[in-house]
């Protein structure tokens, strides 16, 4: 079943809060004073892909170089943080210099895939750039302690949500097959030890981000899981019936679960060569 894309609203979302938060970033730089280098204001997450759906967090870092005065950067943080709140604006954010955001990368794996989408919004882009460079190729350096821990996180994440496929209250993000799958398949590939079909994997990820677009629109909140009452409405956003979403979403969640099980067979293959006898 072919449902409208809803991607281009999901940029649209992102370049406006980019434009929002830019500003008050060039207000808040110019009471600190002209110069913002070693200063920028970081995307992580579905914001740092362009990936905002109707309700989503802002998922923003302050980043400074160790080097920058606190009180600048007090300052700088207090003129970002008050005006979004006063808009009403849904915040996860987190002030934090280079050598924390690194060593957060090396020790927590989640913290190290958000910094993999990372993206400069305003201030010093050079300071992120290099950030990302680093997390990255410490990434690649540690790949089989990051896979370790992706295992693990994952069989934990599945214990507490199940399948999309199968589940009676599928989550779209946490569930097998759904969004955070996505995520991790994209980690993986940034290890270098292992391949996806990448058109495929993003067109899965994408039509699942279409049906979270609805179920925010049709609830008017932030929202993961398709409960039973939500059905219809959202099905009614989308412009078809009830029954055909709920096939339509477990039929994604079968492929992404497909696509994610056929990743891991071949990364264990590079993990753990097969054992080959002397003839």
């Amino acid at each position: 079943m072919d449902l409208p894309s809803t991607a281009a609203a999901r940029r649209q979302r992102s370049d406006d809060a980019d434009r929002l938060v830019g500003g008050l970033f060039a207000s808040a730089a110019g009471a600190a004073g002209a110069d913002v280098s070693g200063v920028a204001v970081v995307a992580v997450g579905g914001y740092g892909r362009r990936e905002l759906s109707p309700f989503s967090d802002l998922d923003l870092v302050l980043l400074h170089d160790p080097d920058v005065p606190d009180e600048r950067v007090d300052e700088i943080a207090n003129a970002l943080w008050y005006p979004l709140w006063d808009e009403g604006v849904a915040l996860d954010h987190a002030v934090r210099d280079t050598v924390q955001m690194r060593e957060a990368a090396r020790t927590d794996h989640r913290a190290a895939m958000g910094m993999l989408d990372a993206r400069a919004v305003a201030g010093d882009a050079n300071l992120v750039l290099a950030l990302r460079s680093n997390v990255l190729a410490d990434w690649r350096r540690h790949a089989r302690d990051n896979v370790a821990q992706l295992r693990e996180g994952r069989a934990q994440r599945l214990d507490r949500s199940g399948w999309i496929a199968y589940a009676a209250i599928p989550d779209l993000k946490e569930s097998g097959g759904g969004l955070r799958d996505g995520v991790d398949l994209r980690g993986l590939v940034a290890t270098w030890l292992v391949d996806v079909p990448h058109a495929q994997a993003e067109a899965l990820r994408s039509g699942l981000l279409d049906v979270r677009d609805a179920l925010h629109a049709a609830t008017g909140r932030r929202n993961d899981r398709l409960l039973h009452e939500y059905v219809i409405d959202t099905a009614e956003v989308l412009g078809v019936a009830p029954d055909a979403l709920d096939m339509h979403v477990r039929r994604l969640g079968r492929q992404v679960g497909h696509l994610v099980a056929l990743t891991w067979r071949r990364l264990e293959g590079v993990l753990v060569p097969e054992q080959r006898t002397r003839p």
